[in-house]
């Protein structure tokens, strides 16, 4: 009830950051050389967030929108799983009858019936009817089908009072899906009305930067709630790349995450749109966990989008030696250990992987000075 509740709150923060800063170095270089640290830590900031404050009390349409690998899946999946919720991916053939449902034939022995097959949003909306808790129906990819089209007369219910109900009902046009639903949950339809229920939210995914994605009107996306969702490097998978440059004779050992930062920064000085980026999960743990998978995964997925979609309009010289004629031509110099980087990309590699190894050796100096002190105590 105090009103300067945040103010007080922020100002001891700084206190306490300010009187604890000489420790500061310490703390980072504990992190950076313990992996057991990291695991913990990261297990504990994950237990105190909950995905509930992000989409509100009551039910909403929410796309989650940012570069590829910003984490809108994970996102979602922090309060969602097989229990509370209902999935569809949308690709360009998703048809009305995938998303909500339709008549379809089926064998009864030897003879041929015919019976209402629901999809995922009726089967979300029944196991909605049916819980006492929130439910959530999940769209990931939603602009790779024309959405407007897939929802279909569902467009109407989108629509959200304060309450999270649909304002508006609608006479469901198909008769089967009515019956369907009639006699799965009866409460759902009011005068033969269909409505969105008040537990039930629709949270989607959607990433602008695919070439395959479909425009979505604006009667459509003014019924949703766009959250973006920055690129933040603060928490993601630990691996590095053996990346060949000139005049080397071994290749440098680079962090993924900061020749991703080195790559997002040249991207933005060259006006590359922010969705265009590398997010933190662009790569998986799995394909980080020894270099051989990074290797794999940087050159037939990491280089692959970069050369083909983020720079496919010939500016791959932002990145890349001028001279590779093709993409054939890059992966052979990198397997064959020649460098494919430009000069600005190779200084900036050969920078980040000086002030990983000086940190190392402050850290080697400071253990042995610890090590001296406790052998004299």
């Amino acid at each position: 009830d105090r009103g300067d509740a945040i103010d007080s709150s922020l100002g001891l923060a700084c206190k306490i950051v300010v009187a604890n800063s000489a420790k500061v170095l310490s703390v980072i270089r504990a992190f950076q050389h313990s992996k057991k640290l990291r695991t913990a830590f990261e297990k504990l900031s994950k237990s105190e967030h909950k995905f509930i404050d992000t989409i509100g009390l009551s039910a909403e349409n929410v796309i989650f929108y940012g570069a590829p690998g910003s984490g809108k899946s994970y996102k979602i999946d922090e309060e969602c799983d097989e229990n509370n919720s209902k999935r569809i991916t949308f690709h360009p053939d998703t048809q009305y009858s995938d998303f909500v449902g339709c008549l379809r034939p089926s064998m009864n022995g030897k003879d041929v019936q015919y019976a209402f097959r629901p999809g995922p949003f009726t089967n979300a909306i029944i196991a909605a009817d049916k819980s006492d808790d929130h439910f959530y129906l999940v769209i990931e990819e939603i602009n790779r089908a024309s959405a407007a089209a897939v929802f279909g007369e569902i467009f109407q219910l989108l629509d959200r009072g304060s309450d999270g109900e649909s304002v508006y009902s609608i006479d469901l046009s198909d008769a089967d899906m009515a019956d369907f639903i009639r006699n799965a949950a009866p409460n759902l339809l009011t005068d033969g009305k269909l409505k969105i229920p008040s537990n039930l939210s629709i949270l989607a995914t959607m990433n602008s930067s695919d070439q395959a994605v479909m425009p979505m009107d604006t009667a459509f996306k003014r019924r949703w709630r766009f959250e973006y969702l920055p690129i933040d490097f603060r928490e993601s998978p630990n691996g590095k790349f053996l990346i060949p440059v000139s005049g080397s004779v071994t290749p440098v050992s680079i962090e993924w995450s900061a020749f991703a930062l080195i790559i997002n920064d040249i991207l933005e000085q060259n006006q590359i749109p922010e969705d265009r980026l590398l997010g933190p999960w662009f790569l998986s743990q799995d394909e980080l966990i020894d270099i051989q998978p990074a290797s794999n995964a940087l050159k037939g997925k990491l280089l692959l989008y970069l050369w083909d979609d983020v720079l496919r309009h010939g500016e791959h010289a932002v990145l890349f030696d001028s001279d590779i004629s093709g993409f054939g031509n890059l992966v052979k110099r990198l397997s064959d250990g020649e460098s494919i980087f430009n000069e600005d990309v190779e200084a900036k590699i050969l920078s980040a992987a000086e002030q990983v190894e000086n940190v190392s050796e402050d850290v080697s100096l400071n253990s042995d000075e610890l090590e001296d002190d406790t052998q004299d105590a």
